[in-house]
């Protein structure tokens, strides 16, 4: 500690003859935050932040100003600002992104959040929109969990599946959402399209057979919990269905499909389209 004091001592004699020196600043900023002195360290970095022009360096700055509001004066709502600060300069930042939405979170600033993660899928380049769809999940999440705004949660769930046609994630979440709503065809269709990506996708399966249950089609239900539990994939709800059947002697669904539950609950949508009436008729 006393060497610390007598370098901090020498340190801010050379400021006294140059109050820019850069390298004395830095050095100076770095010695009060290893003592413990978060005043004269918040001043040191402000000092240091005043002088910078490059972006790289002013959010390093901010972020520092930020971990000294957080770590030193124990303040997450002004640690919040200056990381919001740092975003504001480089909003494609993931560090300070992740570091600002586990603050936010934690205060329940869920508008200021949302308007984060906003700020940062604006700034993506077109060619890195992939790297925007776990953003846009979490973002879905908080407008349906925390903000009660489903039709935009459906929006950023949509966007993912628009962005990357292999990701499962946002067709499963907006199917969950869609069934909450008791839109249950547009869920079963969701589900559907996972499936087509994944035949034996467990969740899909499991939620088929509560979906269709729900609706009355038990025989279809039967059908979802049959292919799990001869997959292995069954938990005890679905060898249940399958037990109780079998016990009645069912072997295959028995139920006959009018055209419109047939279109909404089993054929896929890529099959729904014009030519199908035509070679129905």
């Amino acid at each position: 500690l006393d060497d610390a004091r007598r370098a901090i001592s020498s340190y801010q004699s050379v400021l006294a003859i140059a109050p820019k020196d850069r390298g004395a600043l830095g050095h100076l900023q770095r010695l009060f935050r290893d003592v413990g002195d978060w005043d004269n360290a918040a001043d040191i970095v402000g000092r240091l932040l005043e002088l910078e022009r490059d972006a790289e360096r002013q959010v390093e700055y901010t972020v520092a100003l930020a971990e000294i509001a957080e770590q030193g004066f124990g303040d997450p709502e002004q640690a919040a600002d200056r990381y919001y600060d740092a975003l504001e300069i480089d909003p494609g930042n993931e560090q300070v992104v992740d570091r600002l939405l586990d603050l936010l979170g934690q205060l329940g600033r869920w508008e200021r959040l949302c308007a984060a993660l906003r700020s940062y899928l604006a700034a993506l380049p077109e060619e890195q929109q992939l790297r925007s769809t776990s953003r846009r999940m979490q973002l879905a999440e908080i407008l349906h969990r925390h903000l009660a705004r489903p039709a935009e949660a459906l929006e950023q769930y949509q966007a993912v599946m628009e962005i990357d046609p292999t990701d499962i994630r946002g067709r499963l979440a907006s199917a969950r959402l869609l069934a909450d709503q008791g839109r249950l065809d547009e869920a079963v269709a969701r589900h559907r399209e996972v499936l087509d990506l994944e035949p034996l996708h467990r969740e899909s399966l499991a939620q088929l057979r509560t979906l269709w249950a729900r609706a009355g089609f038990s025989e279809l239900a039967y059908a979802a919990a049959a292919v799990l539990v001869v997959s292995d994939l069954a938990d005890e709800p679905e060898r249940r269905l399958y037990r109780e059947h079998r016990a009645l002697g069912v072997r295959t669904p028995q139920l006959a499909l009018d055209a419109g539950v047939y279109n909404s609950t089993l054929l896929h949508p890529a099959e729904q389209h014009g030519s199908r009436a035509i070679l129905n008729v």
